[in-house]
């Protein structure tokens, strides 16, 4: 009888075909798009913007001086506590966690922030807030737009910290699976939703309030506290609760719950060990950055919906055009 070559299993794969597996497809996403965003910052900064906007032009009360330093220095630990804890269940895991993975995405996101002002002025930076002149004209489909400001508290800090939503929603789930473990994984995540919804409301507020930015597009009767300049427009609320922090940590959870690899990370325990760490990282941030984009994108159609608010305080308005030193043709 012929000699047969041995058929793979599911747990024994040739070296070739290990290759094609969700991981590596969502790391190849995620180095795809640091590779894409290189040339975007160097023109960026090449061209005269790795600094700060004059702040000349607006009036800003002394106590929300103060209100955006403590804001600084707030979302600065939330960042490096997170990263002190995924750091800890990385070492214990002996791999990059999937919260790790997702941490470091979270922490790279913040260059969609442009897109969301696409088509109207929808998310105001504080121009008082550590900031530098904004790489929006620099971004496909953003290229003759006027460069606002891209303050630390928002694009920075703002979206790194954005994973504490993440983390809140994956507590809730794994408590409630404990107090409830006959209840189904949808109901469980389905009845999160509810107390996330206070999260929310109560997390941008107060990051409103600590000078964290403040929205200029308002929605009539879906706005709360409409025509102030803390007010907030709950669509936003929508795209990103639901677009953004939903999809992820109901992924993460459901892994979690049938023990199973969570599904961007399915396939890496096959590959080479030296290059499993940077799979596992790029996937995070292939990931998120996908949720990142789309919720910016949803944000600025939604903006059509609505129209500019006329209480848009100084220290978050548009700012005049400022030259670049250089065309960003160039």
């Amino acid at each position: 009888m012929a000699n047969r070559s041995p058929v793979p299993g599911p747990a024994e794969r040739t070296p070739s075909s290990r290759w094609w597996c969700p991981s590596v497809y969502w790391a190849a996403a995620g180095l795809s798009l640091m590779v894409f965003l290189v040339p975007v910052f160097v023109r960026w900064a090449l061209d005269g913007n790795a600094h700060a906007h004059p702040a000349t032009g607006y009036t800003i009360p002394d106590h929300l001086k103060i209100l955006t330093h403590i804001c600084q220095a707030i979302l600065f630990l939330i960042v490096v506590g997170a990263g002190i804890m995924c750091w800890r269940t990385s070492r214990r895991l002996g791999a990059v966690s999937i919260s790790a993975a997702l941490l470091i995405g979270f922490c790279l996101s913040g260059w969609a922030s442009p897109y969301i002002n696409t088509f109207h002025y929808v998310s105001a930076s504080n121009r008082y807030d550590f900031n530098v002149i904004s790489w929006g004209p620099y971004l496909p489909g953003l290229q003759g737009q006027p460069p606002g400001v891209e303050s630390f508290n928002l694009a920075v800090f703002g979206f790194a910290a954005a994973s504490l939503w993440y983390f809140v929603a994956i507590a809730i789930m794994r408590f409630l699976h404990r107090r409830r473990p006959r209840w189904s994984t949808l109901r469980i995540i389905a009845v999160t939703q509810i107390p996330m919804l206070l999260v929310d409301v109560v997390g941008v507020q107060l990051l409103i309030r600590f000078g964290g930015f403040c929205f200029a597009n308002t929605f009539p009767g879906i706005t709360m506290f409409a025509d102030e300049w803390y007010q907030r427009p709950m669509v936003s609320f929508v795209t990103f609760a639901f677009g953004c922090v939903l999809p992820l940590t109901a992924m993460v959870f459901s892994a979690e719950v049938r023990n199973r690899t969570v599904l961007v990370l399915r396939g890496c325990d096959q590959l080479p060990g030296p290059i499993q760490p940077w799979v596992r990282i790029f996937a995070g941030i292939g990931v998120v950055n996908l949720f990142i984009f789309v919720f910016a994108m949803t944000e600025a159609l939604a903006s059509l919906l609505g129209h500019p608010s006329a209480t848009v305080p100084q220290w978050c308005q548009l700012p005049q055009p400022h030259a670049p030193q250089h065309s960003l043709a160039a």
